[in-house]
């Protein structure tokens, strides 16, 4: 099946480039905007436009890296938006009470989950649903790490004075 308008291109011929063809693009673009705007300069009192080889080749290497750093800043925000969007300070409405392994790929979860509580069990073939659990009155979230201290304050916390 050819795609229309498109002699010879099959739909899956470029599903192996992931990204290379839009990066194409994008350096073509930049090449050619960076040739419009070389056409268009403007020489200024006492200077003289850039013109040469070597202009040339600062000028696509800066555009080059000027759009890949965009690509690579647009892969880090992809990937971590989520860190962006989260509103510190607020409970999770999702908590895990307890976690106990079983043995090789299997082992049983207790989760609360707004105030429910539940029972799940996961193996190599999935997580499945054993039981919901009474609600407790108290739902208690994991305990946080003790965070470490500095040096200072474990010294003096060793020779028994109050940090």
């Amino acid at each position: 099946m050819e795609i229309p308008g498109t002699p010879g291109l099959a739909p899956g011929r470029w599903r192996g480039l992931g990204v290379l063809p839009g990066v194409i693009a994008a350096v073509v673009l930049t090449g050619m905007a960076a040739t419009a705007a070389e056409t268009n300069t403007v020489a200024f009192a006492g200077t003289e436009p850039l013109t040469g080889v070597g202009s040339s080749v600062i000028r696509v290497l800066s555009a080059l890296g000027i759009t890949l750093g965009l690509f690579f800043a647009g892969i880090w925000l992809f990937r971590n938006w989520q860190r962006l969007v989260a509103r510190p300070g607020r409970a999770p409405a999702l908590q895990i009470l307890e976690c106990r392994a079983l043995g090789g790929r299997q082992s049983l979860w207790v989760v609360s989950y707004q105030g429910q509580r539940m029972l799940l069990g996961s193996s190599s073939a999935g997580i499945s649903l054993l039981a919901h659990l009474p609600a407790s009155e108290e739902v208690r979230p994991p305990e946080p790490v003790p965070a470490a201290l500095d040096f200072a304050s474990a010294f003096q916390q060793i020779l028994g004075r109050k940090p």
